[in-house]
């Protein structure tokens, strides 16, 4: 059945507007602007005033304006300041376009004062355009609003102030429904329309006479509802009246369709003979004498073994008692069934029966037991809303459930009609019980128990403390939260640095950065019951780093001799020493802060012996690693540096602290150097004669 509603109604009445003027002094050379500002200026000197003037809108829209200057750069140089009407519940959408001078003249547009209709927006807004749209679906009711178009240098305003009309008008519905319609469960459907344009919202009532037989929410302005009919229907004119009953916009309205006219199509069943169901018999569908539909009866021991469905009416086709169900068996013994009568063998007695109803089966007499179809349940928590059951297979659809043995969890109960279990646990526990499910033809039984988990619990930080990142350091860290249940641990925002990663199950953070720079990052813990988040910022550090410098260089005395030890990326709280080899004398000890690192300048002794010396600096990186640098000067026995080195020993080996002193070096040399002079000398007294 189809039920059309239209309406009609009267555009709803215009709005006066006020408008004015202001102008926004300009501090350049832009021509408009001091051309606004000499109008104004002459309009004021004439004895003009920036005040508020009151004018009526045009009939298609509103018109706004500030004064006649002001109106004729708009008219004159292509701008449009004219709005068209609204009204409540109506989509729209509209523009203004400011002045143009030459090529495209764009304005940064804005509502200085006063604030748009409710549920219409300005776009764009903090940028510059040559137009603005005004756009959304209003709400009725007054409004008043500054419009304010910006240059960069100057500015102009247009007033708009009224009412956004209701719109309500009468919607009239007008309703149609076909001649016949199939008995039992019919779809009645309803359009609504509403004027002027727009989409009524609310309910449709269905009625036959006063009785409501259906109502229907309208969805995009149609109502659809299912009407079903008894059997004492079937056969009936029925007159069906559909009740628009209005919204905030909309008026209600009605509308009747006449009569519908109800027949049954359909019959279905299992041929029986003395109670047995018959295999292999023919079932035929007789109206007035003449076979409709024939159908072969099913296997001896299932339902449904025949279905017959009658032709659809036609105009000239009274609906009289005339349908018949004859079964011939596979004996030839031929049985009638007509209007809730079976094993009739009079042909005649069996059309004087009344009509056959819709989906009426013949009498079953044999069945089975129910069958589990599902038969387990789910465990809940106290205080939360709990939805399941057990279900079963029935051939006799009238199935009993019920709980035999133990009980159910305190704040659930059991549906006897149909096995589903519901409520909200209220205690802890485990709860044990045997539910039965009972056909007529058999009973079974399950043992099921449910497990009650204790109220839930949403999380909360129990480590939200990271420590500091570094390149090449690796990391074994993370954050935790208590809750219950199980929590899941995700990056909602941002990134982790590169080479880190989060696990989702116990939130460890674990890798090596491989990058430096900055991070921000959200992680969120989560479960079924609330979510906390933890906000991470910083910066990846440089990799750790231990460095010692030689502040001097050869021909330095050793009491100016200095070097520089620094370090970053160290663990914060660790040690670290400069030690003096290969007798070792520690120089300079310290303990690395919460930097990670430090820069300080340490002096050579000055009684250091003369001879090689080596300089080792230690510490231990934020990862546990042991870290060094060394660095090797010879000193002279002139208390002056002779040579420095950052790859290996200098000099003649270590003097004082433990190796071969440099001192007798020297002497030796000494020694040689002299043999080296007599040789010479001598050989130049063997030379001098030939010279002569």
């Amino acid at each position: 059945m189809s039920i059309v509603l239209t309406s009609a109604g009267d555009n709803p009445t215009p709005a006066d507007w006020g408008i004015r003027m202001s102008v926004t002094p300009s501090r350049s050379t832009s021509v408009r602007p001091r051309l606004l500002a000499a109008l104004l200026a002459g309009f004021l000197a004439l004895g003009g005033s920036l005040v508020s003037v009151t004018a009526a809108h045009a009939a298609t829209g509103y018109v706004g304006t500030s004064n006649p200057y002001v109106e004729e750069y708009f008219d004159t140089r292509s701008g449009n300041r004219t709005l068209p009407l609204m009204t409540g519940g109506v989509a729209y959408s509209a523009q203004l376009k400011g002045p143009q001078f030459g090529g495209e003249s764009t304005y940064k547009w804005s509502i200085s004062d006063g604030s748009l209709p409710e549920g219409i927006s300005l776009s764009p807004e903090g940028t510059y355009s040559s137009t603005a749209t005004f756009s959304g679906t209003p709400e009725a009711g007054p409004f008043s609003f500054t419009v304010s178009l910006f240059d960069g240098e100057g500015s102009m305003e247009l007033v708009f102030s009224g009412t956004v009309e209701s719109g309500k008008t009468p919607t009239v519905t007008t309703l149609s429904v076909p001649e016949f319609a199939p008995y039992s469960a019919l779809t009645l459907s309803a359009t609504v329309v509403g004027t002027p344009s727009g989409t009524p919202t609310g309910s449709v009532e269905f009625r036959i006479g006063s009785e409501v037989i259906g109502t229907a929410t309208l969805v995009a302005g149609v109502a659809e509802t299912s009407a079903v009919f008894a059997l004492a229907d079937v056969g009936s004119a029925k007159t069906v009246t559909a009740y628009y009953l209005g919204d905030e916009d909309f008026s209600t309205s009605n509308s009747s369709g006449g009569d519908v006219v109800l027949y049954s199509r359909d019959a279905r069943g299992t041929v029986l003979w003395n109670g047995v169901p018959v295999a292999g018999a023919t079932v035929q569908l007789l109206v007035q004498g003449e076979v409709l539909e024939v159908a072969d009866s099913d296997t001896s021991d299932e339902f449904g073994g025949y279905l017959l469905t009658a032709p659809t009416p036609q105009h000239d086709f009274e609906l009289a008692p005339v349908y018949l169900i004859r079964a011939t068996l596979p004996d030839s013994t031929v049985l009638h069934y007509a209007a809730g009568e079976f094993n009739v063998s009079d042909l005649d007695d069996a059309e004087r029966v009344g009509m056959l109803g819709w989906g009426i089966d013949l009498e079953v007499l044999r069945g089975t037991p129910p069958a589990w179809s599902d038969q387990s349940v789910t465990d809940g928590r106290v205080g939360n809303s709990y939805s399941d059951g057990v279900s079963v297979t029935s051939r006799n659809t009238d199935v009993e459930f019920a709980v035999t043995a133990g009980s159910l969890p305190p704040g659930l109960s059991l549906d006897g009609g149909t096995g589903a279990i519901t409520g909200t646990p209220t205690e802890e526990g485990v709860s044990t019980f045997t539910i039965t499910a009972d056909n007529g033809f058999g009973v079974v039984s399950k043992a099921l128990s449910i497990t009650i988990l204790r109220a839930g619990i949403p999380p909360t930080w129990d480590d939200e403390e990271l420590p500091e990142f570094r390149v090449s350091v690796a990391v074994t860290d993370g954050v935790s939260a208590e809750g219950d249940p199980t929590i899941v641990y995700s990056v909602t925002e941002g990134t982790l640095p590169a080479g880190l990663s989060l696990n989702s199950a116990t939130g460890a953070i674990t890798g090596t950065p491989t990058t430096e720079g900055a991070y921000t990052f959200v992680i969120t813990a989560e479960n079924e019951f609330g979510s906390i988040e933890a906000e991470f910022t910083g910066e990846v550090g440089a990799k750790p780093d231990l460095g010692l410098k030689l502040d001097f260089k050869a021909g330095t005395r050793i009491e100016d001799a200095k070097s520089t030890i620094s370090a970053e990326g160290l663990l914060v709280g660790s040690e670290y020493v400069l030690t003096l080899h290969s007798k070792p004398r520690e120089l300079y000890t310290g303990t690395v802060d919460s930097t990670g690192g430090f820069t300080w300048q340490v002096a050579i002794p000055k009684d250091t012996p003369a001879g090689s010396h080596r300089l080792v600096l230690t510490g231990t990186a934020a990862d546990g690693r042991a870290m060094s640098d060394t660095a090797w000067f010879s000193l002279g026995a002139d208390g002056r540096i002779i040579a420095i080195s950052y790859s290996g020993p200098v000099g003649g080996g270590l003097a004082n602290t433990g190796a071969e002193p440099l001192n007798t070096g020297i002497p030796g040399l000494v020694l040689v150097l002299l043999g080296v002079a007599a040789v010479i000398v001598a050989r130049r007294a063997q030379l001098s004669p030939r010279l002569r």
